[in-house]
């Protein structure tokens, strides 16, 4: 998966994948797209292309690569598109890669993604109850070039999310393309605020190669602090008022009066993909 680090590329990807109105999906969605036959006859491509099967049996429709689940859950499984967070959740979000090139076909070189690049992005902008982050992988050989997902966070809440700088980017993959499994830390990653990027040159066609990446990223929900509220002594009943007259006993107890409703008035608190 190939990754641009020039802020310029993390700036034009972030128009593309966060527009003025924010569109959840993948893309491109008009890519061709290849479907296994049997769970054992996955043909693929004659080309590099990423996640694009539909019906891959170790994950479903690979275009929809980019998902999430709250931390909190450590059995297998559960991630979604679209997860409900609340404030202080860290949120646990997975990245599958797929190169489709079938080495069977085309040969194991003509098969191999070239500068093979990941790169997540984050929303930075102002707490909305709707959070919308993006993944994209990308190779210099692959068709297309690059290909996209978003996971939509949701809450009734406004809220804004941040990497969990604490915990780092993690692959599981088979080394070789055989035997077990292993999760070891994704190399090459580099942060760059809210987004993270990672260069892991070539990545071999067949689904023995696929891997999934995950990271961890923490949910804020802001609050506006109420102001305090200074008391007011109440008069004794065997306070002694002063002698004056009846205008003047009049304009002490307005005034009294005005100052206990000072002391009851609140300011409410006012009120993401």
């Amino acid at each position: 998966m190939r990754i641009k680090l020039a802020l310029a590329s993390l700036a034009s990807l972030a128009l593309v994948i966060f527009p003025a109105t924010a569109f959840a999906g993948y893309a491109p969605s008009n890519r061709p797209t290849f479907q296994c036959i049997t769970p054992t006859n996955c043909p693929g491509a004659n080309y590099v292309v990423f996640n694009s099967f539909t019906n891959a049996v170790n994950y479903g429709d690979e275009r929809a690569f980019f998902d999430a689940k709250d931390a909190a859950i450590t059995t297998s499984g559960g991630y979604q598109d679209s997860v409900p967070v609340h404030d202080g959740e860290t949120v646990e979000m997975r990245v599958y890669v797929h190169n489709n090139a079938n080495p069977n076909a085309i040969g194991v070189a003509a098969a191999t993604a070239h500068n093979t690049t990941i790169l997540v992005l984050l929303p930075t902008g102002a707490a909305r109850t709707t959070q919308e982050a993006a993944a994209e992988i990308s190779a210099s050989n692959a068709n297309p070039a690059n290909v996209s997902d978003t996971v939509d966070l949701t809450a009734s809440t406004p809220f804004t999310v941040s990497l969990d700088s604490s915990s780092p980017v993690m692959v599981t993959y088979r080394p070789n393309g055989q035997g077990n499994y292993v999760t070891n830390t994704l190399p090459n990653v580099v942060f760059n605020g809210n987004s993270w990027s990672a260069n892991v040159g070539d990545w071999k066609g067949c689904f023995n190669y696929a891997a999934l990446i995950t990271f961890n990223a923490v949910v804020h929900m802001p609050t506006t602090p109420t102001p305090p509220v200074t008391p007011v002594t109440p008069v004794s009943k065997t306070t002694v008022l002063p002698n004056t007259g009846a205008g003047d006993v009049l304009g002490i107890f307005a005034g009294a009066s005005a100052v206990g409703t000072a002391g009851h008035y609140f300011v409410a608190r006012r009120r993401r993909s």
